[in-house]
């Protein structure tokens, strides 16, 4: 069996150190039903360019807590099976849930797949199925991971897996674990959108954004190649150049991770140096940290506190290639769409 590693910097979801391994198996089931709408894009003075489809369809989020950490959770449906429920995180790239979950219209791959995470370790054996969220489907079986029941631990509280929607990032994009949203039947792959206004309900929404009025944008990074999965798809990296402007320090502009799946702002503590803070790396409280587009338009402004996912700011070894984390407090007072057919973050401050 081929294995694939890889490291990565990022928090897992999860409040305690797990070794998941997984492998493959599957139940039969049927596939959620769908609600779609069809809304006209308005056009937003000064800001986005809007997609060329306005065919969506929504689903609903939850807003839960694990051991005091906000996350969001949606339900989807994997190899025909019965509906259950993901965390949805924006920040990770890939799909992993328990091999219970899954129907039987799901194939191992051969393949195994390792990935370091600051509290965990996750080991797969690969599979293919098609993944159905809400209305829209996969157009073909993707690839994802599978766990085995007995070794969820409860790392994803109630939920059956973590479901990752950064379009393709490093290792695992080279392994085939990709975003499902990338891989969606047109048009529902043009985009998709948060929308948390309703506290602790929201709605997914799969497929080009509509802006609303005041709506700022400000463009996505090209990722330089497509992943071998998808080699003639253009796709989008990650992480955002945003303007931070921290305590005292001057602004600096940098990769900025927009990331439902960590419960606190993260800082790069190799790029954000001098600013007050305890000795595990929490701001302390009454700082101000601003957030604004490289062409100036400010999107957030808060003073530090100590309560996830509201306030807290915590200084973590991000790697290279992140300087900033919004974490999920972001999403909580903003609508944030992803446009993929026009390159365009959309933020509606709520």
């Amino acid at each position: 069996m081929q294995t694939i590693a890889a490291r990565s910097r990022r928090l897992l979801p999860a409040t305690a150190a797990v070794a998941i391994a997984i492998t493959l198996a599957g139940c039969s089931g049927s596939t959620p039903s769908a609600t779609s709408s069809a809304d006209d894009l308005e056009s937003v003075s000064g800001s986005p360019t809007a997609s060329p489809s306005t065919e969506t369809v929504s689903v609903p989020l939850q807003s839960t807590t694990d051991s005091g950490a906000p996350r969001l959770e949606v339900e989807i449906s994997v190899g025909g099976g019965a509906p259950f429920t993901v965390v949805l995180d924006t920040g990770s790239t890939g799909l992993f849930v328990s091999k219970s979950a899954v129907g039987s219209a799901t194939t191992a791959t051969g393949q195994s797949y390792t990935e370091d995470y600051v509290s965990s370790t996750l080991t797969s054996e690969l599979a293919t199925a098609t993944v159905s969220i809400g209305g829209a489907s996969t157009s073909s079986p993707m690839t994802l991971g599978l766990i085995e029941s007995d070794d969820m631990g409860g790392i994803f509280g109630n939920a059956q897996g973590i479901m990752g929607v950064a379009p393709a990032e490093g290792a695992a994009a080279q392994a085939g674990l990709l975003s499902p949203f990338v891989q969606l039947a047109a048009p529902y792959d043009e985009g998709f959108t948060v929308d948390l206004t309703g506290g602790s309900t929201g709605t997914l929404t799969l497929g080009a954004p509509s802006p609303a009025s005041g709506t700022i944008s400000t463009p996505l990074t090209p990722l330089p190649s497509a992943p071998a999965a998808m080699p003639d798809a253009k796709l989008w990296a990650k992480d955002v150049d945003l303007c931070w402007t921290i305590a005292t320090l001057a602004q600096a502009c940098g990769p900025t991770d927009l990331d439902t799946g960590a419960p606190s702002l993260l800082l790069n503590s190799a790029v954000v140096t001098g600013v007050p803070a305890g000795s595990n790396g929490v701001l302390d409280a009454g700082q101000s940290i601003a957030i604004a587009t490289p062409a100036g338009a400010p999107l957030w402004s808060l003073q530090t506190g100590t309560t996830a996912g509201v306030d807290l700011a915590t200084l973590d070894a991000l790697g290279s290639e992140t300087s900033y984390n919004t974490g999920i407090a972001f999403f909580t007072n903003h609508v944030v769409a992803f446009d993929w057919a026009t390159g365009q973050l959309l933020v509606t401050a709520t």
